[in-house]
């Protein structure tokens, strides 16, 4: 009885075998693919947030450009006047710039590129005409910059045409950008919920084949941390900043509606009061370094933790501008608030979504390797040998998505500052000889030799460990690219201070336009091609060098093969 069971087992095991090893093939490919285009994704939606913060500081800009054009109204004194127009000179260009970057993508503020529909139809089409309106509202505002003292009054016609769009024209249209970005926001995260359905759909289908029960926590944490990149999304209304005048004492003196919302004083609260005891003010750098700056350099830029009448804790972008009387002497300190909270919050979700979906993905996939390791090795029976080759090639396609998680979880390491590094003194020959043990019979798959040249030999402080994943994976990328009877040479030399590792191939090289993009999270040259690996390796290997105090670079031309180089201090 024993044996017939055993028997039925084996029988049962065999006519599974094709049809999984298929799926299996096919959804770790998906898987990847999935998993590489959340990544994408989810940049996507950080590019949006600065969109969203962006567009904000338009409507920030505006309603400051109609409260310096009104000062100049009021302001009769000729020395006030003209620290005024700087003031507006540099709210003005801040303004254009900011325009500019939102509408002519110049690549500034790390924006997406180009423009979707709804803010296209604001910008450019009736009955809105968006940015029409902005280049006017700033063309009147540089008029007044350009307009003698005797002609700052409320009949010009400069200063009339900004106090009436402040409010009725301008800043209504400005804020229906605002919500449009926001709704574009709204539809990355959309994007994302989708793309990790997918992924988890396709992890299911592995559970529908076997019993890897262990996967399930995979799709709950997926959703779980989409559900929350969702709602730090809708929290992000970073338009209401806070516009605060203070004496040279920290007394405040003028106390706008967007501080009243961030901090929830209301103006008659904070006057009189000092600043940083109303708002507890946790300083990144002493007090006392920022009001050197700004009495010295007339400004100051940095990130504040406030805490709001709710004592609840708020992250705010601040910048600090010098006021001066008509003796050029300091009178006062004008602040303006960005609220970061939300910001910060959606950069720790990412964060933590590419950690904990890391290790979850390990679980799961050292089970399906186990399981193939077993039929390949008979241990479930004879199976055919276009079975084998289909185990081959899912073990493979494990192994890849292994190395995959495995790359994202050292980048995270690195990215978190988790990654401690056991430094030891070491020579390069050392480093070279054992990566070479490690990578000789890889080569030797590809039919290519590996030859070194080790030129100076002094020693450095490193992490072996590390420093010998960067050499095994430059090593096994130029063997990769190179054509059988070809050989890789991997050279270390002394230049200045550092030993510099080089390893050459004579591949098909890379254009110069595409070797920015190769050290970047994912950057492929050319994700179709079957030679390449995941996209992220370069990117760990560049964060671990600069760890190390060094730095990574390559030297190549089309069709002559290249040079990827890193160099590390030495000891």
């Amino acid at each position: 009885m024993k044996n017939a069971s055993l028997t039925k087992t084996k029988s049962i095991a065999k006519i599974l075998t094709i049809p999984y090893l298929v799926s299996l093939s096919f959804v770790a490919l998906f898987s990847i693919a999935t998993f590489m285009n959340l990544g994408a994704l989810i940049k996507e939606e950080k590019q949006n947030s600065t969109l969203i913060n962006i567009s904000g500081r338009q409507r920030r800009f505006s309603q400051t450009i109609a409260f310096l054009c009104l000062r100049l109204v009021v302001e009769k004194n000729l020395s006030e006047q003209s620290t005024v127009k700087e003031l507006l000179s540099k709210v003005v260009k801040d303004m254009e710039d900011s325009h500019k970057a939102l509408t002519q993508s110049t690549g500034e503020f790390d924006l997406p590129k180009g423009m979707s529909p709804g803010r296209r139809k604001i910008y450019f089409e009736l009955p809105y005409r968006l940015d029409e309106e902005v280049k006017v509202y700033l063309m009147h505002a540089k008029q007044i910059l350009k307009t003698p003292s005797s002609g700052l009054t409320v009949t010009n016609p400069d200063i009339e045409y900004i106090k009436t769009n402040a409010l009725d024209g301008i800043l209504k249209k400005l804020d229906l950008a605002v919500k449009q970005c926001e709704q574009d926001s709204q539809n990355a995260v959309h994007k994302i919920q989708l793309v990790a359905s997918m992924f988890l759909i396709s992890i299911l289908f592995i559970l529908l084949t076997e019993a890897l029960i262990v996967v399930f926590p995979i799709g709950k944490v997926l959703q779980s941390q989409v559900e929350e990149l969702s709602d730090q999304a809708s929290l992000l209304n970073l338009t209401k900043d806070g516009i605060l005048m203070r004496g040279l004492n920290g007394s405040i003196l003028f106390w706008n509606e967007g501080a009243e919302k961030m901090y929830g004083y209301k103006a008659e609260q904070a006057s009189g009061k000092i600043s940083h005891e109303l708002l507890k003010t946790e300083f990144t750098v002493p007090l006392s370094e920022i009001e050197d700056s700004v009495f010295q350099k007339g400004y100051w830029e940095g990130e504040l933790n406030q805490t709001t009448a709710e004592n609840q804790i708020v992250c705010v972008s601040s910048r600090w501008s010098l006021k001066k009387n008509k003796k050029n002497q300091p009178v006062g300190i004008l602040e303006v608030d960005t609220d970061m909270t939300a910001t910060k919050e959606a950069e720790k979700v990412v964060e933590e979504f590419y950690s904990v979906t890391s290790h979850e993905l390990r679980t799961p996939l050292t089970s399906i390797k186990g399981f193939l390791s077993l039929l390949l090795g008979g241990r479930l029976g004879d199976i055919s040998d276009r079975a084998k080759k289909m185990a081959k090639v899912g073990l493979d396609e494990a192994d890849r998505l292994i190395r995959l998680t495995n790359a994202v979880l050292d980048m995270n390491k690195i990215k978190v500052g988790k990654m401690e590094l056991q430094r030891t003194e070491v020579t390069p020959k050392d480093l070279i000889d054992e990566t070479l043990n490690r990578v000789t019979n890889f080569a030797a798959q590809y039919e290519v030799s590996l030859e070194s040249e080790i030129i100076d030999n002094n020693v450095i402080c490193v992490d072996q460990d590390r420093l010998i994943q960067v050499l095994t994976n430059l090593i096994s990328n130029a063997v990769k690219f190179s054509d059988a009877g070809q050989n890789v040479i991997i050279n270390a030399r002394k230049i200045d201070n550092c030993i510099r590792f080089s390893i050459t191939d004579r591949g098909p090289g890379i254009d110069q336009r595409n070797i920015a993009k190769l050290f970047r999270m994912f950057g492929q040259i050319n994700p179709t091609n079957q030679r390449g690996g995941t996209g992220i390796g370069l990117a760990v290997c560049k964060s671990i060098v600069e760890q190390h105090g060094g730095a990574i670079g390559l030297d190549s031309e089309l069709s002559k093969g290249s040079t990827f180089w890193f160099q590390i201090p030495i000891a």
